[in-house]
């Protein structure tokens, strides 16, 4: 997910739907003010951000998204990007852009950009598996899940799970589906019972169909049960 930081309505409008263009998702952020709330409602990896806002300082955000969250990439843009090079040398960018810009350098940085946070995110995930105990289905059926959400229902594959969350796979299409905000999840646990979870997804790696889901509300018995099967069946090459 890429979001946009731009006040200039029209502009705004026209960046969001280059973007979704290149079947990327986009959102568009006007009200600059409420940027973190944006953020963890739409699980972004990528900002796009005029360094020329009128409401905020544009610096002075990407600083704020910086120490907020170091693994979201930052593309800077401003028609006098030239101006800000002194300021931008004290934050932490992924790159630049000079309005007006055309399609093919912005598609080129995004995808740039995409390629360096998902491997930031596969590094994080590696390391976190390393000291996190996580159980890997020894079929299909051990571990079914069902995610719901406003206008679909989609079965996933289980890849590997733990008590903060889970990996699986989806068929093409769920990419295509509003997977924003909270989400729905139907677990079922192979010899144990069968649950409702409250999760939202942090992360995809362009061009694969695999997703990471964290959990954000589950049932007491949800989470025994599956300290249970953790316990009795750990996956020793995740440990």
């Amino acid at each position: 997910m890429v979001l946009v930081f731009e006040d200039e309505p029209h502009v705004l409008s026209h960046i969001v739907e280059l973007i979704q263009s290149f079947d990327i998702k986009a959102h568009g952020a006007e009200d600059v003010e409420n940027w973190k709330t944006k953020i963890q409602n739409t699980s972004a990896c990528i900002c796009l951000v005029d360094v020329g806002l009128k409401k905020i300082n544009g610096i002075e955000l990407i600083r704020e998204i910086n120490r907020f969250d170091p693994k979201i990439q930052i593309i800077c843009m401003s028609g006098y990007i030239e101006l800000y090079q002194d300021e931008l040398k004290e934050v932490n960018i992924y790159s630049q852009l000079s309005k007006p810009f055309s399609d093919e350098t912005l598609h080129d940085i995004l995808l740039g950009a995409l390629e360096k946070f998902c491997f930031q995110n596969d590094i994080q995930t590696q390391e976190s598996q390393r000291s996190e105990k996580r159980y890997t289905p020894k079929s299909s059926d051990e571990i079914q899940g069902q995610i719901i959400g406003e206008d679909f229902i989609e079965d996933i594959q289980v890849e590997n799970i733990s008590l903060r969350g889970l990996a699986f796979s989806a068929r093409d299409e769920f990419k295509d589906y509003n997977l924003d905000g909270e989400l729905n999840l139907i677990i079922t646990l192979q010899g144990f019972s069968t649950y409702q979870v409250i999760g939202q997804i942090r992360h995809n790696c362009m061009g694969t169909n695999t997703y990471g889901l964290q959990f954000l509300k589950v049932q007491k018995e949800f989470r025994d049960d599956l300290k249970k099967l953790v316990a009795s069946n750990l996956d020793e090459s995740l440990i």
